[in-house]
């Protein structure tokens, strides 16, 4: 009882041991989900998608999460699902930027001086209250066609996981049709 003798004092007999309480922080959590199955999810069919098959759930931090499968076909495929819907995303975000540019550029050709962007955002009072703010600031051309060529290089980057992940899936059929493979009946998770 020799430990607990501060206990006794505040709370009572020293069976009264105060409880432990653990929370746990499930978007922590989730953040190292995403860093080790690669970043980047794709919501597909009511889950999030990730590069290396995991799926995760797509309505709570908490989980759950499933492996990919065992079945080496269903797991290609399912990559290869993710890198598919990934490019139709980003294809999709560039053109909107390079239409963005495209734009900007025009317009900063027909005026004489610098335009002008506006950023908007909150600030916190003592008193806890958020305080709108706005902040303008000259337009930085070489920064959005430095962002536009970052989604560019994401668009490569698809291109480049899908021609490997084809070429993987046809190794992995003619494997299998040479007998230097049997047929994967893995289980589908």
């Amino acid at each position: 009882m020799r430990g607990y003798e501060h206990l006794r004092r505040k709370t009572g007999p020293a069976t009264s041991i105060p409880s432990l309480q653990i929370k746990l922080d499930w978007k922590a959590y989730f953040r190292i989900f995403c860093d080790t199955h690669g970043g980047f999810p794709m919501p597909d069919r009511g889950r999030l998608l990730f590069p290396d098959g995991w799926t995760y759930s797509n309505t709570d931090y908490a989980g759950p999460e499933w492996p990919p499968s065992e079945n080496e076909e269903e797991r290609l495929k399912v990559v290869i699902r993710y890198w598919v819907l990934r490019k139709k995303l980003v294809r999709e975000e560039y053109s909107l930027r390079v239409s963005i540019l495209e734009s900007l550029v025009s317009t900063v050709a027909t005026h004489s001086c610098p335009l002008q962007r506006t950023t908007q955002g909150f600030m916190e009072s003592d008193s806890g209250e958020r305080i709108p703010i706005s902040n303008s600031s000259s337009l930085d051309l070489d920064a959005i066609q430095i962002d536009v060529e970052q989604v560019h290089q994401d668009l490569v980057l698809c291109d480049r996981e899908l021609k490997r992940l084809g070429i993987e899936l046809k190794l992995y059929y003619l494997e299998i049709k040479n007998g230097s493979r049997k047929y994967d009946t893995g289980t589908v998770k």
